[in-house]
């Protein structure tokens, strides 16, 4: 999981990493500070 303050000059950082198991996930942010964020999955497949 990856979040970013802008999406005009997004600067993605690392929110968290959540192992898949084939069911659904759920991410709970608990460092926000002050305005919104967007965040993005990235999928990472095993070799």
């Amino acid at each position: 999981m990856e979040r970013t303050a802008s999406l005009t000059a997004p600067a993605w950082s690392n929110a968290g990493n959540i192992a898949g198991d084939g069911y659904e996930q759920q991410f709970t942010e608990t460092n926000l500070g002050s305005g919104g964020m967007f965040y993005r999955v990235r999928v990472i497949s095993a070799p």
